[in-house]
């Protein structure tokens, strides 16, 4: 058909193919589906590639049980669930469960399904209002026509009417609660009874561990699978129309090259070479505390990592406070904020400025330990000179890979059982504030070649390391400061 000017590309496409929604393909049923969410959004939007064809295609193999282990950033839950839509949308009754490490995750999932469903010209008039019965909830969505799909977890009773469709997003978690073996027997024995004879499985992500359930299903003749790192066994991008191999190269040069084998080649990090492994750090982590008063008759540090340059876009800040106890040795992060800072030039400074004073104000701290290479000295000089604050600056070297004296030193003292991490609820969560940034930076720690650690360090890590720097300092000089006093300093 000849290119009408001025016509949408959207509507360029229905005359071309045709009004006849029982007829649509699915791959052009999510590329529509996609184009309508990408319309509100600020970046481009970008078709299915080849490599979701491949997709496709194994779903509709003979095989009931299907796995689709990928790279990171390549459209894994966004497909699936525009699959849970097509399937609910073409079929009238049809059920489905979406099933997630937790229920949090799960409903996330949900509320990313409703969000293409109102977007979509195709979906959005299937949507229940809230009059109808059985209207929208956050863990469960429904069609008009009688389809529906609802959320579930891991290791919970799978109640309810079995089901046409099971969709298994990330049920491997980064710091596992059950073993991988309790993972694949529930999937056995919970999971696959709730499918009807005819119905499908799905299990989509990216390989945590060896042995764990995606390399159950990988060796397994019931299920049909796709394993695809982000490069193919030629070296070139299996998505090239969105992950460029400079965007995929810069990807490795910014996370290290050992958390990047996992991520994106699907080449689990090997806990040989991990700085802090995994029953180390777990220990740690106090999952009925969130960031607590400090102990009594404890020091305060801050640690202050900056955002590199005054634009503060190559970067984010980190602010970290913990509390130490002198005779136990014992210290628990007490707050922890990893972020963007919205300023630039004077007015970043400024904002870096008044964020430490404001945490001074409310934490009273011994010293605050401030990395200061390049322009985050200027913050230094200012909160000690203009502000008064207990500020130490720190130019971090080669010594930041030394296992006595550098980032490393936190794993002694997390063997020694001396670090209280805070992780229930409130805090084990994605965003600025929390720990869950620190404990995923901490466990991504990789030792590589002659003795040095690994591509970039999180922030919210070397934030704490400038804690363990202001500790210390406090041990050696035997220093308890309770009035900033810089004299002292």
């Amino acid at each position: 058909m000849e290119e009408i000017e001025g016509l949408d590309k959207f509507t360029q496409h229905l005359l071309a193919n045709g009004l006849d929604e029982g007829d649509v393909e699915f791959l052009d049923f999510a590329n529509d589906v996609l184009f309508d969410f990408m319309k509100q959004e600020p970046s481009e939007f970008v078709p299915l590639g080849d490599m979701h064809k491949e997709w496709w295609n194994t779903i509709n193999s003979d095989l009931f049980y299907t796995g689709i282990i990928c790279a990171r950033g390549h459209l894994k839950t966004t497909f699936n669930l525009c699959y849970c839509a097509y399937m609910m949308h073409k079929y009238p009754n049809f059920r489905a469960l979406y099933v997630s490490a937790t229920l949090d995750q799960a409903i996330d999932k949900m509320e990313q399904f409703e969000e293409l469903c109102r977007r979509s010209w195709r979906l959005n008039g299937h949507i229940k209002g809230r009059k109808d019965s059985g209207s929208w909830r956050k863990s469960a969505k429904y069609f008009r026509n009688g389809s529906r799909v609802r959320a579930a977890s891991i290791g919970k009773a799978l109640e309810g009417p079995h089901v046409h469709l099971i969709i298994m997003d990330d049920v491997l978690e980064e710091f596992a609660r059950n073993s991988d073996a309790k993972v694949i027997h529930y999937i056995k024995r919970v999971v696959m009874p709730m499918r009807l004879p005819e119905g499908q499985i799905l299990l989509i992500g990216t390989q945590k561990r060896v042995g764990d359930a995606t390399d159950w299903i990988r060796q397994s003749s019931d299920w049909s699978h796709v394993w695809h790192p982000a490069l193919t066994e030629e070296g070139t991008p299996r998505w090239p129309e969105y992950w460029t191999l400079d965007r995929l190269e810069a990807e490795r040069h910014s996370m290290g090259s050992r958390a990047f084998e996992s991520e994106y080649m699907l080449n689990p990090l090997d806990p040989d070479t991990a700085v802090i492994p995994w029953e180390v750090i777990q220990p740690c982590l106090d999952s009925t505390i969130g960031f607590e008063q400090p102990l009594e008759d404890s020091d305060i540090v801050i640690g202050v990592d900056l955002a590199v340059g005054l634009d503060a876009q190559n970067d984010e800040t980190a602010y970290c406070v913990v509390a130490y106890d002198r005779t136990t040795k014992i210290r628990q992060v007490i707050y922890q904020w990893t972020g963007k800072v919205q300023a630039e030039g004077a007015g970043w400074l400024r904002s870096q400025v008044d964020n430490i004073t404001s945490l001074a104000e409310k934490y009273k701290p011994t010293i605050i330990m401030i990395e200061t290479n390049g322009f985050q000295r200027l913050v230094a000089h200012a909160a000690k000179d203009m502000r008064g604050l207990p500020v130490k600056g720190h130019r971090t070297g080669s010594e930041k890979h030394h296992a006595a004296i550098g980032i490393p030193r936190i794993a002694l003292a997390m063997e020694q059982n001396r670090y209280i991490i805070p992780w229930n609820k409130s805090v084990n969560k994605s965003g600025p504030m929390g720990s869950r940034k620190l404990v995923e930076g901490l466990s991504r720690l990789m030792w590589g070649e002659n003795g040095r650690l690994d591509g970039h360090t999180a922030d919210s890590v070397v934030s704490l390391w400038m804690c363990e720097l202001a500790i210390e300092e406090i041990d050696k000089r035997g220093i308890r400061i309770t009035s900033w006093d810089n004299s002292i300093l």
